[in-house]
């Protein structure tokens, strides 16, 4: 039991060091105008996220024990890729149009749509995570998670 809540307590760390490194260097390298359009992009992204795909998330976590006891661990990931398929494939859509129709500086749209862009490869990441997760790999779940932390502050 210790060493699972040790193993947790990496990316719970290294997120809470990222999120005041981050704030703490963006304050400081971007002007108010720009730092207030990042904010409400990453604030858009987030929504984007969970409106979308953060419930699927959760249902991997959710019914990965009982498919593991019902030896369905197959049909499980099939449902969980098809749901997700489809919803990041309609907030994709909505996505685009949103940015096509939308009259912003281009620039600021480049940014929209890497942002939007990262939800999907972070949420396959995030399902992975959450099976390892229930299939009580704590180690593999901390070392992939604070890496990826460290990687998203590293690049920006």
């Amino acid at each position: 039991m210790g060493r699972h809540l040790l193993a947790y307590l990496a990316p719970n760390l290294a997120l809470s060091l990222s999120s005041v490194g981050r704030v703490a260097i963006l304050t400081r390298l971007l002007s108010d105008d720009a730092y207030g359009r990042y904010t409400l992009v990453y604030a858009a992204m987030t929504l984007a996220q969970y409106i979308s795909v953060v419930w699927i998330e959760a249902a991997a976590a959710r019914f990965y024990a009982e498919a593991a006891e019902k030896g369905e661990k197959p049909a499980h990931f099939a449902t969980l890729l098809k749901l997700f398929s489809w919803c990041a494939g309609g907030c994709a859509l909505v996505s685009i149009a949103a940015l096509l129709l939308w009259p912003a500086d281009v620039n600021l749209k480049i940014v929209i749509a890497i942002a939007f862009g990262s939800v999907i490869p972070r949420s396959l990441i995030k399902i992975a995570l959450e099976t390892r997760r229930m299939a009580q790999e704590a180690t593999r779940y901390a070392v992939v998670e604070t890496l990826h932390i460290g990687l998203g502050f590293g690049l920006g």
